[in-house]
């Protein structure tokens, strides 16, 4: 969340209420980026779904009412991905986003099962030039019979493989041009399962737990695990022509 500048040492008059800080351009009130409570958040057309064209493979995800942390619903994501296939579901920001001054990203998750591999992307700016991130991650235990508190600070996420760079740290999290989620099939058979995401936040902003464990990189795939057909997910000024977008 934007943290506020050091008060004017000289008292205001008793009669005069002491202005708040201003907003930051491009930065969410409050550090929240979605509640999923009240449509596309600013400056986005919503969360959009992408997927790779091995038959068999599907996801949807929008808000829903079955299951929410607070209010009225939660983002669920539905996925079935085969062997050999990808699935993503992204949230891309028309004006780069400034979340510099927290120190990652906060994910209130529900799953159906612990244990299923996911991954968080992030994308950062200038689009023409765009950078893509990956973070492994596996749903935690507490995520099955309620909500588990997932913090991943900036430094967990890397450059992916087929970029210039590969494995370097985010560190550009004052020009944030996309955010999502992602599924890659296993070796053989279908991933396939629900997940609920609410009050996706800045860390900072709500008490949160680390998962138990983290798991390592180079184990599994995750939602964009190598060059290729996976790879044309992650390339988000060109993901209109290169995915397959859910009209």
């Amino acid at each position: 969340a934007p943290m506020a500048s050091a008060a004017d040492s000289t008292p205001l008059p008793s009669d005069v209420e002491p202005e708040g800080p201003a907003p930051i351009a491009g930065q969410p009130a409050a550090g929240r980026i979605d509640d999923f409570e009240s449509g596309a958040p600013a400056n986005t057309e919503g969360w959009t779904e992408y997927w790779g064209e091995t038959a068999g493979t599907d996801i949807a995800c929008a808000p829903a009412d079955d299951s929410p942390r607070s209010g009225s619903s939660a983002l669920r994501v539905d996925f079935s991905v085969p062997s050999g296939s990808w699935a993503t579901c992204i949230l891309s920001f028309w004006e780069a986003q400034d979340w510099s001054a927290s120190p990652g990203v906060l994910i209130p998750l529900r799953a159906e099962r612990a244990g299923t591999p996911y991954t968080v992307l992030l994308y950062a700016g200038p689009a023409e030039n765009q950078e893509s991130y990956i973070s492994y991650q596996d749903t935690p235990t507490d995520s099955v019979d309620g909500w588990a508190m997932v913090e991943i600070p900036w430094g967990t996420f890397r450059r992916v493989d087929w970029e210039a760079e590969a494995g370097t740290p985010f560190a550009k999290s004052d020009q944030v041009i996309g955010i999502g989620f992602g599924f890659d099939g296993p070796d053989s058979g279908t991933l396939a399962g629900t997940v609920w995401v609410d009050d996706l936040s800045l860390i900072g902003t709500e008490t949160a737990v680390l998962p138990a464990s983290e798991p390592e990189a180079e184990s599994r795939g995750g939602g964009l695990p190598c060059p290729g057909a996976t790879a044309l997910a992650v390339l988000l000024p060109a993901i209109f022509f290169l995915g397959r977008r859910r009209e």
